[in-house]
């Protein structure tokens, strides 16, 4: 595969990376510096296999590896791509949005994780979180949290993390702000992941 424009990733030989946080999925591990990107398959009494690596135009903010499916990563640059990487089938961008989601912010930060559905991955910038169906036709999506909808938000309050609780919580998102915390279940109801699949052909 080769350049897709802005933001786009492209292969790159191999380069020095910093190792993120433990995986939910502890066969592979997925690495990350400012503009690169890469997987590694871990093995029993020995040092971890790289399997591919890649390059982004404008950097990389964050990666995920999929809890669900084998050689599944999700990536995020700031320039607003989503991207689903299978080392099979190669790249995918799911959506695309040089602005912020509800509101201007000047913050290039974005983040993207998977949920308890292997189909369904999260999306957040500092104005809040939505989850993105691979299923279905791009610009549709399910709206999870928005900063300053809910009564207890104060002025100058953004999003700073999300986290995908995994087995322990397979549909709940940890969600973090400067001042607070809260858990929003992805699909907010089966009738949401019902709705958007409506819109399959």
């Amino acid at each position: 595969w080769g350049a897709l424009g802005t933001g786009a990733l492209s292969p790159s030989p191999g380069s020095s990376f910093r190792l993120g946080p433990v995986p939910l999925n502890p066969d592979f591990i997925g690495v990350r510096s400012d503009h690169h990107c890469a997987l590694w398959r871990t093995q029993q009494a020995a040092a971890p296999v790289p399997l591919q690596v890649a390059s982004t135009d404008t950097s990389c903010s964050s990666i995920a590896v999929s809890p669900h499916l084998p050689g599944e990563v999700s990536l995020c640059t700031r320039s607003g791509a989503l991207y689903l990487w299978n080392v099979e089938a190669g790249l995918q961008r799911l959506h695309q949005d040089g602005q912020t989601m509800f509101f201007r912010d000047p913050s290039p930060w974005r983040w993207s994780d998977f949920t308890g559905h292997p189909l369904v991955l999260s999306y957040a910038d500092r104005t809040g979180l939505i989850g993105i169906d691979c299923r279905v036709p791009p610009g549709h999506h399910l709206e999870l949290f928005k900063v300053g909808s809910e009564a207890d938000c104060q002025q100058g309050e953004r999003l700073v993390h999300v986290r995908y609780l995994g087995q322990a919580e397979p549909y709940q998102h940890l969600i973090t702000t400067q001042v607070s915390a809260l858990l929003a279940p992805l699909p907010p109801s089966s009738q949401g992941l019902a709705e958007a699949s409506a819109l399959l052909p």
